[in-house]
């Protein structure tokens, strides 16, 4: 008898003092406290890249499809168009809403190009990450709370524990602080959604690739971070050596 009734004593001393282990976030009426994990749409990702280029991208218009992104004008008129624009410039004339119409467009096929390389970069990164820390990391992944969503580029979950992933292409000249107050916000913005619970278990690695001197740049970004409520690790990587070994794996 002693077993049964010992059972019994600890399922309510269970149901006493941690009631919420027998239910699910679905049992719950107001389900905005608790965190989904969703895969990104196309959307989520274009939007996150139109926070950090003032040349926006409109998936609606055909910008980005599917499969690789295209980048249609040549450098050389590119060049053409430049100077045919300064020198009209320089002698006081205004463009012509043709003129103005095409150099939107370089603008805006330069904006598909970094996008395309921002995410050829953000995966070489993530493969680094990845390898170092010995754990499989879910790309380009969503958290739902409150119906807002916080999409990151990468996740790793171990039971409680989640650690979300930002990569970014960051130099000196790009680095300027409203850039940097969108880029950070979203980080804090999720941060201060989640409950206690889950902020003891949240983390942040920021993986960025430069151009810059390494120690610089963790330099800078730490002092930018100095303020920051949760946990995070930075990465930083050379863009010449990430593209030296991707371009080595290529061929």
């Amino acid at each position: 008898m002693t077993f049964p009734f010992s059972l019994v004593v600890l399922f309510f001393i269970t149901l006493n003092w941690n009631y919420k282990v027998l239910y699910a976030p679905s049992d719950f009426k107001d389900e905005e406290h608790f965190v989904r994990l969703t895969k990104a749409t196309q959307s989520d990702l274009i939007n996150k890249f139109n926070e950090d280029f003032s040349d926006s991208i409109d998936d609606s218009k055909g910008d980005i499809g599917t499969e690789t992104v295209g980048f249609h004008i040549s450098s050389k008129d590119v060049e053409r168009f430049v100077g045919d624009s300064m020198m009209k410039a320089s002698t006081g004339k205004i463009r012509t809403k043709e003129e103005r119409l095409k150099h939107k467009e370089i603008r805006r096929s330069i904006s598909k190009l970094q996008l395309a390389e921002s995410y050829l970069m953000a995966d070489m990164v993530l493969n680094k990450i990845e390898s170092k820390l010995g754990q499989v990391i879910e790309r380009d992944m969503v958290f739902e709370k409150g119906g807002q969503r916080f999409p990151f580029d990468g996740v790793i979950k171990n039971g409680e524990n989640i650690t979300a992933i930002e990569v970014k292409v960051f130099n000196k000249n790009t680095l300027n602080a409203d850039g940097w107050n969108r880029f950070f916000s979203r980080f804090d913005s999720f941060y201060s959604s989640l409950s206690d619970t889950e902020k003891k278990g949240f983390s942040l690695i920021l993986g960025f690739a430069t151009e810059e001197p390494t120690e610089e740049m963790q330099n800078m970004l730490e002092r930018r971070l100095a303020n920051a409520k949760f946990n995070y690790f930075l990465e930083i990587y050379q863009v010449d050596e990430l593209t030296r070994e991707h371009n080595q794996t290529a061929s």
